[in-house]
C-alpha cells in the first residue's frame, strides 16, 4: 500500500512505498510508541505530563527558562485550547485555521520553541488536528528549517499537509487499523490508538529516517 504525498511550494509528488512495512517497524521498534503514543490524551496542557512528551520526544530537552515560560502561560494556553473542539479534523472543511492561529501564535512567542516542539505537545492534545512537524517531516516536504518559528508560515504548511491527509484518507484508515493491530500484540499492557494524522506522520518519519543520507 503507498500514499502519494505533495512537495510545499513545488506541488512535485513523491509516491511513499510499502507502508504496511514502515508502520511495522515503527511501531515495534520505536521507543516513542512507549514514551508518547501511550501516554493518555488530554483535553488541556498540563506539566508534567507535557514536560514528559517533550523530553521523550525532543532531540533537545527544552531549557528550563522555556518550561517556566510554558507553565506561565498555561491558563492562555488552556483557554484557546478549550475552544477547539476534540473532533476538530486538520481535513474538516473549511480549514480551521483560526483555531490553529490562535493556539499557535502563543507558543511560538515564546523562546526556545519551535513548531517541533508546540506539534509533538498539540497533538496529544488534539490527536485529529495537529500533526507532528519534526526535522523528519519538514525535510521530506521541503519546508524551510528556518521559518519553523513564524506563525502564517507554519499554518501554510499545516494546511499543505491537511490536503494530503484528505488525498489519502481511505488508505490512512486501512493503515490505522494495521498499525493498532500490531500495537496490541507487541504492547498488550498497553492501550494504544492512533489518529490519521498521527499514522501520517508515523510513515513520513520512518520513510525520511530510512532514506535520508
Amino acid at each position: 500500500m503507498c500514499i502519494i504525498i505533495h512537495r510545499f511550494e513545488t506541488n512535485e509528488e513523491t509516491t511513499i512505498e510499502d507502508c504496511e512495512s514502515l508502520i511495522r517497524r515503527f511501531v515495534e521498534n520505536n521507543l516513542s510508541i512507549i514514551y508518547y503514543d501511550s501516554l493518555p490524551v488530554t483535553s488541556h496542557f498540563q506539566l508534567p505530563n507535557d514536560a514528559l512528551v517533550l523530553t521523550a520526544m525532543s532531540p533537545r530537552n527544552l531549557s528550563q527558562t522555556a518550561l517556566q515560560e510554558l507553565w506561565n502561560r498555561r491558563n492562555d494556553i488552556n483557554g484557546s485550547l478549550q475552544v477547539i473542539n476534540t473532533n476538530l479534523h486538520l481535513v474538516d472543511n473549511p480549514f480551521p485555521q483560526d483555531a490553529i492561529r490562535n493556539i499557535l501564535r502563543i507558543f511560538l512567542n515564546i523562546n526556545g520553541i519551535r513548531i517541533a516542539i508546540a506539534s509533538k505537545i498539540l497533538h496529544k492534545e488534539r490527536p485529529k488536528l495537529f500533526p507532528i512537524i519534526d526535522k523528519k517531516v519538514m525535510d521530506i516536504y521541503g519546508f524551510p528549517a528556518g521559518k519553523g518559528k513564524y506563525l502564517e508560515e507554519v499554518i501554510k504548511w499545516i494546511k499543505h499537509m491537511g490536503k494530503d491527509i484528505e488525498g489519502n484518507r481511505n488508505r490512512l484508515g486501512e493503515l490505522k487499523n494495521i498499525a493498532e493491530e500490531i500495537a496490541r500484540n507487541v504492547y498488550q499492557e498497553l492501550n494504544i490508538s492512533f489518529s490519521l494524522v498521527r499514522i501520517f506522520d508515523i510513515i513520513l518519519w520512518q520513510h525520511q529516517q530510512e532514506n535520508e543520507p
